[in-house]
C-alpha cells in the first residue's frame, strides 16, 4: 500500500509513466513504472578554471554540455561572471523552464553558507567570491545545492555501485589539481576541520607534493608510476574495497589501471586480499556533476512525497 501511494503521488506530479497490465484478478492492476525525461537539472562545475555547464535529465543522462575557455588576461571573478552569463544564455533556449528541478554548483573546496564563500586550497581566488549571490543574480533563480566536488563524485560512484551504506570508497580526482574524498559506510571522513583527504598535498620522495609530481607526467604510465606510492599509503590507511581515480587527461584508463595494479603488486607487495577494485573510469559526464544532480533529484522528490 505504501509503495502504491508513493507511486500515485509521483504519477500525479508527472514524474513517472505507467504501463498497466491486464487485470487477471481482484485488486489494483500491476503496472510498469518508468521515469519521465522531461525534467532536468543544471550543474555548474567550478572544479577548475575551465568552467563547465552540465544539463542532466532525471535518469542522470547528459542532455547538454558547455565548457568555458578561461582567459588568463582577465581576473578570476571576471571570467566567472562571463561564464555564468554564457551558461544562462545557453539554458534559456531550453523549452519549458518549469521542467528545471534543480540548480546546483560544484566547487573545489568547502562551502560556508553563513558567509557565502568557498574555502579552497585549489583555487584561492574563489574564496573572495560570493558564489551563491552571484549565480542567483545572473540566473534570477535560487541555487538548490552547492557541494564540494570530490564528495559529490564519491556519492555518485557509491550509489552507482550499491555501496552507499556498506562500502569504503577512496576517490581521487586528478585535473588542474589533485584532490580526494573517502566515503566510509555512509559518511565522509572529513577530519577535525573538514580539510581531510587533501591527497594533492601528500609529500612524496624529494619533498615534492603528489600534485606537483602528477603535473610532471607526460603519459598514462608515468602517472601510474608516480602515484603508486601514495595510493599504496592510502590503501594501508583506509583499507578500501573500491579506489576510484578520475583523471581528465588519461588516454587509456584500462592500461593505466593495469599498470597501477601491477606496480602495487610487484613493487609494494600488496596481497590480493588487500587489493581494492580499481574501476577504469570512462564517462560522458563527471561524477561530481552527476552526484549533485542525484542529490537535487532526491531533495525534489522528497518535497513532493512529504
Amino acid at each position: 500500500m505504501t509503495v502504491g501511494k508513493v507511486a500515485d503521488i509521483l504519477l500525479e506530479a508527472g514524474l513517472l509513466d505507467e504501463q498497466k497490465t491486464k487485470n487477471l484478478g481482484a485488486g489494483r492492476r500491476a503496472g510498469i513504472l518508468s521515469l519521465r525525461n522531461e525534467r532536468y537539472s543544471v550543474v555548474l562545475d567550478l572544479s577548475e578554471r575551465a568552467f563547465c555547464l552540465n544539463v542532466i535529465d532525471m535518469k542522470m543522462n547528459s542532455v547538454n554540455f558547455m565548457q568555458y575557455t578561461y582567459s588568463p588576461k582577465r581576473y578570476y571573478d571576471e571570467n566567472l561572471l562571463s561564464f555564468l552569463k554564457c551558461a544562462r544564455d545557453h539554458i534559456n533556449v531550453f523549452p519549458n523552464p518549469d521542467d528545471l528541478y534543480g540548480f546546483g554548483i560544484s566547487v573545489p573546496g568547502i562551502y560556508l553558507g553563513s558567509s557565502d564563500r568557498v574555502v579552497s586550497t585549489k583555487i584561492p581566488e574563489l574564496e573572495t567570491v560570493k558564489i551563491k549571490e552571484m549565480a542567483e543574480d545572473v540566473f534570477d533563480r535560487p541555487v538548490t545545492l552547492i557541494k564540494r566536488n570530490v564528495e559529490a563524485a564519491a556519492l555518485s560512484y557509491a550509489a552507482e555501485n550499491d555501496r552507499v551504506n556498506t562500502g569504503v570508497i577512496v576517490y581521487m580526482y586528478m585535473g588542474e589539481s589533485v584532490d580526494g574524498a573517502v566515503y566510509s559506510k555512509g559518511h565522509f571522513e572529513g577530519g577535525a576541520h573538514e580539510f581531510g583527504c587533501d591527497f594533492g598535498k601528500l609529500i612524496t620522495r624529494g619533498g615534492i607534493t603528489l600534485e606537483e609530481r602528477v603535473r610532471m607526467c607526460g603519459n598514462d604510465y608515468a602517472v601510474a608510476d608516480e602515484i603508486a606510492e601514495s595510493v599504496y599509503n592510502l590503501i594501508m590507511i583506509f583499507d578500501p574495497d573500491v579506489f576510484v581515480i578520475e583523471n581528465d587527461f588519461l588516454h587509456e584508463p584500462e592500461l593505466f589501471t593495469k599498470r597501477l595494479e601491477d606496480r602495487l603488486r610487484n613493487a609494494y607487495k600488496i596481497p590480493n586480499e588487500r587489493m581494492p577494485f580499481f574501476p577504469a573510469v570512462r564517462r560522458k559526464i563527471r561524477h561530481n556533476a552527476k552526484g549533485i544532480a542525484m542529490q537535487m533529484r532526491d531533495m525534489w522528490v522528497d518535497k513532493i512525497i512529504c
